[in-house]
């Protein structure tokens, strides 16, 4: 049917159809980027509440870390010197232990040796 029309009406159908166009992508843009802006806004409200808890659980440890009795022993020695001394003694059981096994092992092997 547009062929038959003079060249001046398909040019302006070809203006009108492109206006339609260039309206449905904008507003199709504009909708993106307001979608967008909302998921931003989201992330950075719960980003925010999550630091806010982060901060008050902060607070509180600091408040009872400061109250408690683990701040400073009596003697004057801090608590990192009593774990290092737990975690020596039973990495020297650990040693001894696994000496005693491969003696063990070692005594086995040799009372099967059959010259």
């Amino acid at each position: 049917m547009t062929n038959i029309l003079p060249p001046k009406e398909k040019e302006y159908l070809r203006l009108e159809q492109a206006k339609k166009i260039v309206i449905i992508l904008g507003f199709a843009a504009i909708v993106s980027l307001i979608c967008l802006l909302l998921i931003l806004l989201s992330i950075k409200y719960y980003i925010l509440s999550a630091a806010g808890s982060q901060k008050f659980i902060l607070q509180e440890s600091e408040k009872m870390y400061q109250a408690s009795d683990f701040a400073e022993s009596p003697k004057g020695g801090n608590n990192r010197t009593a774990i290092y001394l737990i975690l020596g003694i039973a990495l020297l059981i650990a040693a001894i232990y696994f000496l005693l096994k491969r003696k063990d092992f070692s005594k086995k092997a040799k009372a099967t040796k059959k010259f």
